[in-house]
């Protein structure tokens, strides 16, 4: 929970920051613009550090969607440090706001407040997830297609760096879409359980356990 709302709160930040600036992304990433700010840098580096948490506890729990997760993530953050665009990556983080609400809901509340939870995450999972971010994967993607490669940077090391975004980022959101799926299927269960016994109450509706 901690990490969560600090990250999310520092890549908040970190994208008022770059919204400052005279050039977007993703023109700043294909011309190797420098960090906005210091967030830039640092966030990665946590994310790095929880993303091996991440895989450790997946392993141990021999979860196999939550380790490809944990992979992929440490991985590409490995990758994109050592080719020194990794700051490039940090409002990324803006979506640890939905693992917020994740962890809210191992909280008992009370029946409202539990399904007010619910729905929030929900939301929050589905907008960031499989919205925001696939739409900032596709704008990337689609800059590099219309921007003549001669005119990129040194620091996309002649393509690589998008080869990288391509095939990490198809894996996931795949994977986030397949987790969307669970989400709603469970939300659609709910609902018809609540509309059969509509004085149920339940604290555990979504069993999506999402850390990264």
């Amino acid at each position: 929970m901690v990490h969560s709302v600090v990250v999310s709160i520092m890549a908040a930040v970190s994208i008022w920051l770059e919204a400052q600036e005279d050039l977007p992304e993703p023109q700043r990433s294909y011309v190797c613009a420098e960090p906005a700010s210091l967030l830039s840098w640092l966030i990665p580096s946590i994310e790095l550090g929880y993303a091996l948490h991440d895989l450790a506890s997946a392993l141990w729990q021999m979860q196999l969607d939550f380790v490809l997760h944990g992979a992929l993530v440490t991985a590409m953050l490995l990758l994109l440090c050592g080719l020194g665009t990794a700051h490039h990556t940090s409002r990324i983080s803006i979506v640890h706001v939905s693992t917020i609400l994740l962890n809210l809901r191992r909280v008992d509340l009370g029946s409202a407040a539990n399904r007010r939870v619910d729905v929030a995450f929900a939301v929050s999972f589905l907008f960031l997830r499989c919205l925001v971010l696939p739409y900032w994967w596709i704008l990337f993607l689609a800059h590099g297609r219309t921007m003549p490669a001669r005119e990129w940077g040194p620091c996309m090391h002649g393509g690589a760096v998008v080869a990288v975004a391509a095939i990490g980022g198809f894996v996931m959101h795949a994977l986030n879409f397949y987790w969307a799926g669970l989400i709603l299927a469970k939300a659609v269960r709910r609902a018809k359980a609540g509309m059969q016994r509509p004085n149920a109450i339940g604290s555990n509706g979504f069993h999506v356990q999402h850390d990264g």
